[in-house]
């Protein structure tokens, strides 16, 4: 522990500091100095917050427990052991699920920095295209936001890192909003910044689907980066007693696996790489506790097994059962789910000396895309970082997206009708010619079968359409008439344009409300239920398939048809005619002539009040016949409402 202690604070005043991997909510502090081939390297963790403690019972011996070999002394219990106690077997993949639950929840809102997080989820071909989604979103307002390709000034892990990641979930990494994240990686000066680890993760991101490696632009000043360039200098940082290491003269478990996993797409067609690689098996071999774990910095931890598992398989060798990294019945994957809180459903960095086991996020990002790379190998699969399978996994599909349109209801006018379109999904609203395009159907004539189709573009999919109606314009507005007719009030209309029905309206005297008397195909209506003396108000609304024209209204009063009951000349040049009298009329009016037609030489006789029910017509000309009629009136205001014209009668004027 003091020794542990010693190398930290070392570490912490005398060196500069670099990222080795990021993590989500879990800085990982690697120290290391300027010259980092001899360089003294710490790697921290931070606690999770919410993390969920789970005590090892007194009657179990947890694997990670014990870390003494058969001449070390075990930092829990203070005894030398050789073995330990067998521990209850608990499934890989219920706690790859549980894993990928936590990994899952923890990254709920994806941002720059999740790339283990999704990498892990992503090669367990877990599905959700709107988080992955969310996450490319993310990582491309993040670079655009940088400005450049760039993602760190000296950490090209930041870059390597994310590129696994897009990669994993079908993106392209040579195009991340409009930037390509390779290019940096392209200048082995900038890569070797962080000493080993940025060229073994350069070359495992360019190998995921074999990018071609970036040119340098002429006059660079950088050294151009080869697979080649890559492979010969992690292999010139091999320790002299096989393996490989952050710092110092002594393999590490964590940085030997890691490297095992960037050259073993070389293991089998290079012979350097294949015997620096053996030699480095035979190493960690030697290194593995009677528990089949592997201590890093003194402790026993699950991220030196996780990364000893990933290096294993992605040679071929199975970490569950080879007979080289199987110590005492226990094998590495054993030792590994000895760090796993089956209540919180993640994996612990090491065991508290009080025996608890508590969740850490590196821990668990490392363990699961362990086991998910397990999986993989047991199912038959590709390796981890072979991602030459990796689907699309982060394009959405448009079909389930909500689509709105500026416009629901066109009028036909013979001209295409492309109403606006407004595209979300979830909280983001899409934009055209980005996300999708769009395209119309049926839009220019009459019809509720006009749409708008939207397809995928980009990182969306798929299609989804919204109908729209054009109809036929609403017909013309009508004037309207009323007058009193014989058998009640008739209503009469102009024919009105694209209309092929007419409903006609009444209110009775002050009636607020419209009442429906008729619909009918013809221009005119006689309202038949109307009573003498009272006033009525009528409107016509056109109707076609385009709707409902707008309308005006007439009033009027309604006067009784008169009826002449007597007519006589009984002196020269004069007649007399006499009315039926109507109570509910101002006044009469009687029209006389010499044509039965009433269309010339006519003359009309006003009686303004209703008092008498006669009245005698004189300046007749003697000899001659004489058409009468007669209509009473209403007197409003400054308006006359006629009455209906009685039968004409004639007489014959005396001459005597």
């Amino acid at each position: 522990m003091k020794r542990r202690i010693f190398a930290v604070c070392m570490a912490m005043c005398t060196m500069a500091m670099v990222m080795f991997t990021g993590t989500t909510g879990n800085a990982v502090n690697v120290y290391a100095a300027d010259d980092v081939t001899d360089s003294t390297i710490y790697a921290e963790s931070d606690g999770v917050t919410d993390s969920t403690i789970y005590t090892v019972p007194d009657d179990m011996t947890n694997p990670a427990v014990s870390t003494a070999t058969n001449d070390e002394t075990d930092p829990v219990t203070g005894t030398a052991t050789e073995e330990t106690a067998d521990v209850a077997a608990v499934d890989y993949t219920q706690a790859l699920g549980d894993t990928l639950v936590y990994l899952r929840k923890t990254a709920d809102d994806p941002q720059f920095g999740a790339e283990w997080n999704v990498m892990t989820l992503a090669r367990y071909a877990y599905e959700d295209e709107a988080w992955y989604g969310e996450y490319y979103d993310n990582v491309v307002e993040y670079v655009k936001a940088k400005g450049s390709a760039k993602l760190h000034k000296n950490k090209s892990t930041d870059n390597s890192r994310t590129i696994l990641a897009l990669t994993a979930i079908g993106a392209d990494a040579t195009d991340v909003g409009g930037y390509n994240l390779l290019e940096p990686l392209a200048d082995m000066n900038y890569v070797t910044t962080q000493g080993i680890n940025g060229p073994v993760f350069a070359l495992i991101a360019f190998d995921t689907v074999g990018y071609d490696i970036p040119k340098l632009p002429d006059g660079s000043d950088g050294v151009q980066t080869t697979r080649e360039g890559l492979v010969e200098y992690i292999l010139g940082r091999e320790l002299s007693s096989g393996g490989w290491a952050f710092s110092g003269s002594n393999a590490d478990p964590d940085m030997t696996g890691m490297t095992i996993q960037a050259l073993a797409p070389y293991y089998k067609s290079n012979t350097e790489v294949k015997t620096a690689v053996d030699r480095a098996l035979d190493v960690m071999s030697g290194l593995q506790k009677a528990d089949g774990g592997f201590a890093s910095w003194g402790t026993v931890n699950s991220e030196s097994c996780a990364q000893v598992i990933c290096g294993l398989l992605d040679i071929g060798r199975d970490a569950g059962t080879d007979e080289a990294f199987v110590k005492n019945g226990h094998s590495v994957l054993d030792a590994l789910m000895g760090f796993y809180v089956a209540s919180a459903g993640g994996f612990a960095h090491d065991v508290k000396q009080n025996g608890e086991l508590v969740v850490n996020g590196m821990a668990s990002q490392q363990a699961g895309y362990a086991l998910a790379a397990y999986d993989r190998f047991k199912k038959g699969k590709n390796t981890l970082y072979d991602m030459s399978d990796a689907k699309s996994l982060y394009i959405r599909s448009v079909a389930t997206a909500d689509v709105k349109l500026s416009t629901s209801t066109y009028v036909y006018d013979g001209k295409a009708k492309k109403p606006g379109v407004t595209v979300k999904i979830g909280d983001r609203v899409l934009k055209d010619g980005v996300d999708y395009t769009i395209s119309y159907q049926n839009n220019v004539n009459i019809g509720n079968s006009a749409k708008v189709v939207v397809t995928g573009k980009g990182i969306f999919k798929g299609s989804a359409s919204k109908t729209f109606v054009i109809k036929m314009a609403a017909p013309a507005k009508t004037s309207v008439s009323a007058g009193n007719g014989a058998a009640g009030i008739t209503v009469k209309w102009k024919k009105a344009a694209r209309a092929d029905r007419y409903v006609v309206l009444r209110k009775v005297g002050n009636a607020k409300n419209w009442t429906t008397v008729a619909t009918t195909k013809s221009l005119s209506y006689t309202d038949r239920k109307v009573a003498n003396g009272k006033k009525y108000i009528y409107a016509v609304k056109p109707v076609g398939s385009g709707g409902e024209a707008t309308y005006t209204t007439q009033t009027i009063y309604r006067v009784n048809q008169e009826k002449i009951t007597k007519i006589k000349s009984t002196v020269k040049k004069k007649c007399t005619v006499t009315y039926k009298k109507n109570a509910s009329a101002s006044g009469y009016r009687v029209m006389y002539s010499t044509d039965k037609t009433f269309k010339k030489n006519v003359k009309v006789y006003r009686a303004s009040v209703n008092k008498k029910t006669n009245v005698t017509l004189s300046g007749l000309k003697a000899g001659k016949r004489y058409y009468v009629r007669v209509q009473g009136f209403k007197k409003v205001g400054k308006t006359y409402y006629y009455g209906a014209w009685s039968k004409t009668v004639n007489v014959v004027i005396r001459k005597k």
